[in-house]
């Protein structure tokens, strides 16, 4: 297996992870019961594997590998890429923040 393979696997299984995001987030909107513990895995996982592994990985060795390619267009792509990186990481955030008030507004 190639390293871009294994990246493509791990694409998949953010993509999952989104879709369960979605459903989750759904049900609260739809005011069901929801076990907090639900978004500290999701949150868990956004911020460990995703972050600091998926996208670790791509920028310590992907990205430099198409910037050693040397072509304009690689550039271009890697300033997408990590302006990609830099809003998920901010919309974290944002969820972290959302389900900390989530949670203070259902125990009291």
């Amino acid at each position: 297996m190639k390293a871009t393979d294994e990246l493509g696997n791990e694409h998949e299984g953010i993509e999952l992870m989104l879709r369960i995001l979605q459903a989750v987030s759904a049900k609260v909107e739809q005011g069901e019961q929801v076990q907090a513990k639900h978004f500290d895995g999701i949150l868990e996982f956004l911020s460990i594997f995703v972050d600091r592994c998926h996208h670790g990985k791509e920028e310590k060795f992907l990205f430099p590998l198409f910037e050693s390619a040397g072509a304009a267009q690689e550039r271009d792509l890697i300033g997408v890429l990590m302006k990609e990186h830099k809003e998920g990481r901010e919309l974290v955030a944002r969820l972290e923040d959302a389900v900390l008030i989530w949670g203070r507004a259902r125990c009291c």
